[in-house]
């Protein structure tokens, strides 16, 4: 039996890495592939491999339950052991190459196993494929990346997947980081935190408001061409509302379509938040007011008597947003001359 062992971040399991195991199955003859991965919890990117690995592969918790720094040379140790008659094949990509020397112990990994190469770019060193008797695989360029999936970029990742970081709330921090400023990201983080105090106070979930207040200016940064298309696209016409409060709209709509979060809830708050002092007060869930709060008197927010707004809020949530209501609207009232509650409405109708 031949063993391809496929190491790699996983952070998380995107299409390129799916289709590198398929093709490389296919060309090797190889069952099962080995997974290395970081960042996320371990548990997370197991049940993400899980859901998307090829038929007849197998997911190696070896350097998972192995504690402390994790080199290749250990895990084909551990393979040889346990496969003593069986052929190994390391699978790595081109990436890899011009370092491979000085991986530890590279001349026992190359008599152990057979190294497979993968392309992962067009130009690239072939004097360790020679030197370690790899073997250049003839694979297409799959431009599929994990980075772009940690900055909310889905596009290379199964739609298994997607529902898997959507239904438990991963990535979070990361794609907030890669999408907003850090003044921006600086105040979504505060704005979590306050909205995650404020649901302990009154019986809300504290992760699900934390994850509303955290995202709710995802979409903030955009232009408002993207606003109006992305809006568009999903069958609304934002034409005659203010493009301040476009975000709000966009950024739930990310959060429901692209990120399929799947709790209508969050969803909700992050659609109402900017315009939601404008709505009728009976109109609006708890979860809509601490988002709401949050945004308006989270750390980082100055204007005066927010200390007392901050105090009222976490003893009496309704009179806490009404204060910061109040606030918010007199500013507006003063730049724009009124405040109106603005709705989006579906194209046709």
């Amino acid at each position: 039996m031949k063993i391809g062992i496929f190491g790699g971040s996983f952070n998380p399991a995107h299409k390129g890495h799916i289709n590198v195991a398929k093709f490389a199955m296919s060309e090797l003859s190889l069952s099962p592939f080995k997974s290395k991965v970081k960042y996320l919890d371990a548990e997370d990117r197991i049940n993400m491999l899980n859901l998307v690995k090829p038929e007849n592969t197998e997911v190696s918790l070896f350097e998972i339950n192995r504690k402390g720094t994790s080199y290749t040379i250990e895990t084909i140790k551990h393979f040889r052991k346990n496969f003593p008659n069986d052929e190994l094949v390391l699978l790595i990509g081109s990436d890899n190459l011009y370092k491979l020397h000085k991986w530890k112990d590279i001349e026992t990994i190359a008599k152990e196993a057979t190294i497979a190469i993968f392309q992962r770019e067009d130009v690239f060193s072939k004097i360790n494929i020679k030197k370690y008797n790899a073997i250049l695989l003839k694979n297409e360029r799959w431009t599929h990346s994990s980075s772009n999936a940690r900055s909310g970029d889905f596009t290379g990742l199964d739609d298994k997947v997607i529902e898997y970081i959507g239904d438990n709330k991963l990535l979070l921090l990361e794609i907030g980081r890669s999408n907003l400023t850090v003044r921006r990201h600086k105040h979504c983080i505060a704005a979590g935190s306050m909205a995650a105090d404020l649901a302990k106070a009154n019986g809300v979930s504290a992760k699900q408001a934390w994850v509303a207040a955290l995202m709710h200016d995802i979409t903030k940064e955009w232009s408002n061409e993207k606003h109006k298309e992305f809006l568009l696209e999903r069958g609304y016409d934002p034409t005659g509302t203010p493009e301040l409060i476009w975000h709000q709209w966009t950024g739930a709509l990310w959060l429901q379509d692209i990120y399929k979060v799947n709790d209508q809830e969050i969803v909700n708050a992050v659609f109402k938040h900017s315009n939601a002092d404008a709505m009728p007060f009976e109109d609006l869930t708890t979860l809509d007011k601490i988002v709401y709060v949050a945004d308006k008197l989270c750390d980082g927010r100055r204007y005066p008597g927010i200390q007392e707004h901050r105090k009222l809020a976490m003893t009496d949530l309704d009179a806490g947003f009404k204060a910061a209501a109040k606030y918010a609207m007199s500013e507006i009232t003063k730049k724009y001359g009124s405040v109106n509650h603005f709705t989006l409405k579906k194209v046709g109708k």
